[in-house]
């Protein structure tokens, strides 16, 4: 009997993982975080993977679980996501930190992209960014959204 190849074994387990049916489970759970964390106030664990899996996202209650055991991590990871790429383009375009308009409340920044927009962006350069955070980003509880405070540096 021949002694398998480690090296190929290890190389055919990466191909694998990367066409995984499970691959983008850790990157998902970051993507909901917030949804999550507001609903485990109220909600069982299991009743939120329940929940999400009626819906075609499989997110089993332990990794729920062990998530909301480790929150800085996917607080970071759903800002960098979800938030940070359209809070970018707002920055660019309207020239004022990130801060500045991503903890005010949502009318106060309904009102600012209104009132901000610079003449040498397109108006879609600027609508589609401010649409996504007003939807996704200023629903969320403000007590909520301070949790990423602390990612939200203008680099």
């Amino acid at each position: 009997m021949s002694t398998p190849d480690a090296g190929k074994i290890g190389v055919d387990l990466l191909k694998y993982a990367s066409n995984s049916v499970g691959e983008g489970k850790r990157g998902l759970i970051d993507q909901i975080y917030p949804f999550v964390h507001e609903a485990s106030r109220t909600m069982g664990l299991r009743e939120i993977s329940r929940w999400l899996r009626e819906r075609g996202l499989g997110v089993s209650h332990a990794t729920i679980s062990r998530a909301l055991r480790k929150p800085e991590l996917h607080w970071k990871g759903y800002f960098d996501t979800r938030v940070k790429p359209h809070a970018k383009a707002l920055r660019c375009a309207w020239g004022i930190p990130m801060r500045d308009f991503l903890f005010v409340s949502s009318s106060e920044f309904n009102s600012l992209s209104l009132d901000k927009a610079l003449s040498s962006y397109d108006e879609s350069e600027i609508n589609v960014p401010a649409n996504i955070l007003s939807e996704e980003w200023f629903m969320l509880p403000a007590k909520t959204r301070e949790h990423c405070r602390p990612f939200a540096n203008d680099d």
